[in-house]
């Protein structure tokens, strides 16, 4: 049988199942394809690779963020700073919550 990709979701193995569908083998709860059923093997497979292409892409900006903010000091530049490095900090841990 075909190897089956990965979620692209949390990027989980995935497993055959009888009459030809894909599942979880292990879901965690935070993956949006946890409880929603099977998909279509054929139809999973032959999803394009932007997974792996955005998973690198958020690694690179957590990387970034985290460089601009051990050179930058909040501190003395109020509030404002101290929110925005937040919300990008937020923002980067949802999306690798969702990987």
């Amino acid at each position: 049988m075909t190897e089956l990709k990965p979620c692209p979701f949390c990027g989980d193995p995935m497993e055959w199942r009888k009459g030809g569908y894909a599942a979880h083998i292990d879901p965690p709860a935070s993956c949006p394809l946890a409880n929603k059923g099977f998909t279509i093997v054929t139809a999973w497979n032959t999803r394009s690779d932007i997974a792996d292409t955005l998973r690198a892409e958020v690694a690179r900006l957590a990387a970034a963020l985290e460089a601009i903010t051990l050179e930058y000091d909040t501190s003395g530049h109020g509030t404002i700073a101290e929110i925005m490095f937040g919300i990008a900090r937020a923002a980067l841990a949802h999306g690798e919550a969702d990987q």
